[in-house]
């Protein structure tokens, strides 16, 4: 294990947990959810507050259920549709292992990929390569863009579940540093689960009903919220925004 390319810290951000002793706790969890013996322990490792440590053990160890190799529709949607949007500056916010930034790279967008997770991003780059595109991948903190040189007048911000895991803490800083990238009449796409009565039983913390229309008012109008499908016992939505 390279600690120092799988958890290093950025500093002072959203997600500065790094402890020999959290990574362990990750891998045993992780270990868990392979063998299908426990998911209570992973919904205890996200409530502590270890995001960071939880997503950089997933990657370490090849558990990336998230990662489905294939673009999201709704992006697809957007991309190539009845009413798609012409290709500009595209910013994917918590983009993995680069799939959603290689197809809009495929079709013509100059895209921006940001994760906090270095390994995800050397593999973003190495899938990038293969596919004979170049779209441009960052390690870093979503909810710290403002320093991480990505620029500004961004057409389109897409997140596949990168909001919802971050925790509440650092989500006001996510949508102003989102905000101030973003051009006016930027398009923002964003999927997340939303909480119920209960918290899900395992995962990410999720969303209040209301909350990203409350959190993204200030800067963004809401243009649709459409119910996606039920995962993890959660239930889930797409929202559709548009800048200020």
């Amino acid at each position: 294990m390279d600690l120092d390319e799988d958890f290093v810290c950025f500093g002072n951000g959203a997600f500065d947990v790094l402890d020999v002793q959290d990574v362990r706790r990750a891998i045993r969890v992780i270990d868990d959810c392979f063998q299908l013996r426990s998911w209570q322990s992973l919904a205890d490792l996200w409530s502590a507050g270890l995001v960071s440590v939880f997503f950089r053990a997933a990657y370490l160890v090849g558990f990336k259920p998230w990662d489905s190799g294939v673009p999201a529709p709704e992006l697809v949607a957007t991309v190539e549709g009845e009413h798609r949007l012409p290709a500009g500056k595209a910013l994917d916010l918590g983009c993995g292992t680069g799939t959603n930034c290689i197809y809009l790279a495929e079709h013509g967008w100059d895209a921006t990929g940001v994760d906090f997770v270095p390994r995800a991003i050397k593999s973003a780059g190495q899938k990038a390569s293969s596919a004979g595109v170049s779209p441009r991948f960052i390690a870093g903190d979503v909810t710290r863009l403002n320093s991480l040189g990505i620029g500004s007048g961004f057409d389109l911000l897409f997140d596949l579940g990168c909001f919802h895991s971050i925790p509440d803490s650092g989500r006001d800083a996510y949508v102003s540093g989102a905000t101030e990238v973003a051009r006016t009449g930027a398009t923002m796409l964003l999927f997340g689960f939303v909480r119920g009565a209960s918290p899900p039983r395992f995962g990410p913390r999720g969303l209040a009903r209301r909350e990203v229309a409350e959190r993204f008012g200030a800067g963004w109008e809401m243009v649709t919220e459409t119910a996606g499908r039920p995962m993890f016992g959660a239930d889930a939505a797409w929202y559709s925004l548009r800048r200020r």
